[in-house]
């Protein structure tokens, strides 16, 4: 009997255990995280009567979870990544919004400030007209400090969310590790069953955990469960936690930082924390709120620049030349606000960046040999095979045939040079065209010169030489065999001119007694041969030209690029390092190398980084923002209505007694600063005076094919600047300017000739006749004048932005477009990551959630059980109860 109450007793124990389960299951079927557990049952071993053996009852081995490991790190790896898509989804849907429409973006506004300026032009005159466009351009300003504000106000709320959710990953840390103390206590108990519920309690927090972060755990031999984020940073170890903290960018404080806190260090971790809420505000930060600004500014910048420098190429209502409209990027303040020092530098170097978006690409590129003076002849160098390269191509050798006409040193001439590039052209795709070559003989001694005296081009000149005029006549007379045309300026001043770009050469036999130059001497007894050689011009279409080779100053090329291969300005921030040899400036947004240098000083990118005062110290740093603070630092920069430049500044006017049908136009005005330019070799500006132009000009026809171009400053007949210029009648827009080959007189010379550029351009067009004059002034009145305010009204619609490929309206739909490509990525994302997150959720509860249908029957099958084990009980207690009657 006691084997059968044995029994009894032991399913009677067994359904109690599983009914315990069952309710368990059922009390918490609505408990996140819980997992269905299940009573493990099993026979209990038997035991051998004679030939047969006896069961002894049940036994409850434990209690066990049902759960997937596989479901469960798939279910916090798809919670990681839909919180790091739906976070990064609500912030940029903002932007997008903000951007997007015409009511807060900035399309309809700049189209309504161009807008105003069209409406001035119809009427430049009007006070009203000017009102206005004044008033669209404070909306503008406007509208560039909100968006940027807005784009500021994210940072701080990115940085708020940062700091929130680093404190729930804190608090989420410590909880796990007293859970693990927990869990290795009672596994230290070998007669205790695994903690179920603790360990569902876990992975719930671990779970709640990877919303903030993607993580990855691993399970210890005691129980405990290691948590790593990032790139496998410990947060939880076995019952210790780590610590994460938000701090600012050791660099740009707008930023938050995040590191985690051991016993022994701090580590920041930033760029390594993927997924989870955290995860999407940091890619926010970096991916979409900082190239969004830094776009901004771009279109700010180039903006302002552009109109700044065709405003100041106008004139305004007063008659003075414009000042600056927009704030000018290149303020000092804006300047060293553009570089951010790592608060850990122990140097004390401070950094300006200058930025000129505008000027950084050319549709076209030229350059000039430097043109010899008077040499000895045979001293001009010909070309030979590796002493010139144009655009990595080699210059063959220059050979007589290439100048038929310059009886010295032909091969070295201009002419030569120009038909040796041009023979290979359509390998470096340049041009070449040799300029006039004009020597300055200076002031003529009169007297006659017999043959032998003075040669020009081997030809004798044979003069009576009394005066000017007569020497000028006999020298023209021969133009024919010399090539070369001499002109004066009335006062015994001689220039000679080969307008085809021939050399001249110049000898004498030193024995005249009567006539001679200044500049070469006829009576000095001793034979003269000497040689000039004029400039080449070199063009391209769309490229720059790049000069090298084994000597190519020996034609009067100097090496290098022209212009110097530079990129336009760009949207991304840049590190500037210093290793205590080299600068380093390195691309932060795809960390390659932009420049490296031995000096402090960059120009790339369309910005020029230059030390202002100190010094860097090795392993300091900086971060170069260019356009960061474009937009918020945008502003009107006047505020009278007169003020606004829509003239321009030179007024050009024909004789009322000219003859001909010619008319000359202003193109284009190109340098109003007044200082000269700084290309060798070319000088000249018409600004340099207030109120006037330095010098005004006349051009006076001499006949139908060639004009004198006079600076008429100290009135007339002037003062001719460079030689007679050829007239084409046929041509279209003959530019006056520049004028090549203009005669530096100063002492104690010869010089070389300079080219001569005003800052302005003027072209002609038609037939003249002779005496037909033409004057270049200043514009002192410019009522109804809009010639400026035209070119102002282009802007709208000029590719000045993107190395010259986009408008500012293109810049912004870039802008757009990127943000809303974004944020409909990230919709999409966010959308797709929830239903799989919502598959697995349902994966798993099916696996491990507790159906109550399910349960109610297991509770009436174990209730069942354990009454009919209650009835075994009884059955055995009455059978003894029946033997111990007997018995009795």
């Amino acid at each position: 009997m006691s084997d059968m109450l044995s029994i009894g007793t032991t399913g009677l124990g067994a359904a109690q255990k599983s009914l315990d389960t069952i309710s368990h299951n059922i009390s918490n079927a609505n408990t996140p995280g819980y997992s269905r557990q299940t009573t493990l049952l099993a026979a209990r071993e038997s035991v051998q009567m004679g030939q047969s053996f006896t069961g002894t009852g049940v036994e409850v081995r434990g209690t066990r979870r049902i759960v997937d490991q596989f479901l469960t790190t798939s279910l916090q790896t798809q919670q990681a990544n839909f919180s790091q898509y739906d976070s990064f989804s609500q912030v940029i849907n903002q932007l997008d919004n903000i951007f997007s429409d015409p009511s807060t973006g900035l399309s309809n506004v700049l189209n309504s400030f161009f807008n105003a300026i069209q409406d001035l032009n119809a009427n430049p005159d009007s006070v009203s007209a000017r009102q206005l466009l004044l008033s669209q351009a404070q909306v503008l300003e406007n509208r560039f400090v909100d968006l940027s504000e807005r784009i500021s106000s994210q940072f701080y709320n990115i940085n708020t969310q940062l700091n929130g959710a680093i404190n729930q990953i804190n608090s989420l840390a410590e909880q796990i590790a007293q859970i693990n103390v927990k869990i290795v206590n009672t596994s230290n108990n070998a007669f205790a069953e695994a903690p179920n519920d603790l360990l569902d309690l876990r992975e719930e927090l671990v779970l709640e955990l990877s919303q903030y972060a993607a993580t990855s755990t691993t399970i210890q031999d005691n129980g405990s469960m290691n948590v790593f984020i990032g790139n496998g940073q410990a947060i939880v170890m076995n019952g210790t936690s780590n610590r994460l903290a938000a701090f600012p960018n050791v660099i740009d404080a707008t930023r938050t930082d995040i590191a985690i806190i051991t016993a022994t260090s701090t580590e920041v971790i930033s760029s390594n924390l993927k997924g989870g809420q955290v995860g999407g505000l940091l890619s926010l930060q970096d991916d979409v709120l900082m190239p969004s600004q830094n776009a901004l500014g771009r279109i700010a910048i180039t903006l302002s620049s552009s109109f700044n420098a065709q405003h100041q190429k106008g004139v305004d209502f007063e008659g003075n030349l414009g000042n600056k409209f927009f704030n000018d990027p290149n303020e000092i303040s804006s300047t060293l606000n553009r570089t951010l020092k790592n608060r850990g530098n122990t140097g004390n170097a401070v950094f300006s960046v200058k930025i000129n978006p505008i000027s950084i690409a050319t549709t076209t590129s030229q350059t000039y040999s430097v043109p010899s003076n008077l040499v000895d002849a045979g001293t001009l160098l010909p070309i030979t095979l590796g002493m010139f390269s144009l655009n990595d191509s080699i210059i063959r050798a220059t050979v007589p045939a290439d100048d038929p006409y310059s009886t010295s040193d032909a091969t070295g001439s201009a002419i030569a040079i120009a038909n040796a590039i041009n023979a290979s052209s359509a390998a470096h795709e340049v041009t070449a065209t040799p300029e006039q070559n004009v020597v300055y003989l200076g002031q003529f001694t009169a007297g006659a010169f017999a043959a032998g005296e003075f040669m020009i081009n081997g030809i004798n000149i044979v003069s009576a030489g009394m005066n000017e005029a007569m020497l000028l006549q006999d020298i023209n007379a021969l133009t024919l065999q010399t090539g070369v045309v001499a002109s004066g300026d009335g006062t015994g001043k001689i220039m000679l001119v080969a307008s085809d770009g021939r050399n001249i050469q110049l000898s004498s036999n030193g024995l005249s007694t009567g006539a001679t130059f200044s500049y070469f001497d006829t009576q000095g007894g001793v034979a003269l041969d000497k040689v000039s050689r004029a400039s080449v011009l070199l063009f391209s279409q769309n490229n720059s030209i790049k000069i090298a080779g084994a000597n190519p100053a020996a034609v009067g090329f100097t090496a290098g690029t022209v212009p110097q291969a530079a990129s336009s300005l760009t949207t991304d921030n840049y590190n500037l390092e210093y290793d205590g040899t080299f600068y380093t400036l390195r691309n932060r947004t795809y960390n390659t190398v932009t420049a490296q240098s031995l000096i402090p000083y960059f120009n790339v990118d369309g910005m020029t980084i230059e030390l202002q005062a100190g010094a860097m110290a090795v392993n300091d740093s900086f971060i170069i923002q260019p356009t960061r603070s474009g937009a918020h630092d945008f502003s009107v920069a006047i505020n009278n209505p007169n003020f606004i430049a829509l003239g321009a500044p030179v007024r050009v006017n024909g004789s009322l007694n000219n003859r001909g049908d010619v008319q000359i136009s202003l193109v284009e005005i190109t340098d109003t600063s007044g200082l000269p330019v700084s290309v060798d070799g070319v000088l000249g500006n018409a600004f340099s005076t207030k109120g006037t132009l330095s010098p005004p000009i006349q051009i006076e026809f001499t006949s139908q094919t060639s004009y004198r171009v006079f600076d008429v400053s100290a009135g007339l007949p002037g003062v001719q600047i460079g030689p007679d210029q050829p007239y084409d009648p046929s041509s279209l827009n003959q530019a006056v300017f520049p004028i090549f080959g203009v005669i530096n007189a100063s002492l104690p010379g010869p010089n070389p000739t300079y080219v001569y550029d005003p800052g302005y351009r003027v072209t002609l067009q038609g037939t003249p006749q002779a005496g037909d004059i033409f004057t270049i002034q200043y514009n002192n009145d410019a009522s109804g004048d809009n010639r400026n305010g035209l070119k102002l009204a282009n802007l709208q619609s000029e590719k000045t932005m993107v190395n010259h490929s986009a408008t500012f309206q293109d810049g912004f739909a870039q802008l757009v477009g990127d943000i809303g490509t974004k944020a409909s990525q990230a919709k999409v994302n966010a959308g797709s990551s929830a239903n799989l997150l919502s598959f697995i959720e349902s994966r798993r509860n099916e696996v491990s959630g507790v159906n109550l249908d399910e349960e109610a029957a297991n509770l009436l099958r174990f209730e069942q059980a354990y009454q009919a084990a209650a009835q075994v009980i009884l059955v055995a207690k009455s059978i003894f109860d029946a033997l111990m009657d007997l018995m009795r």
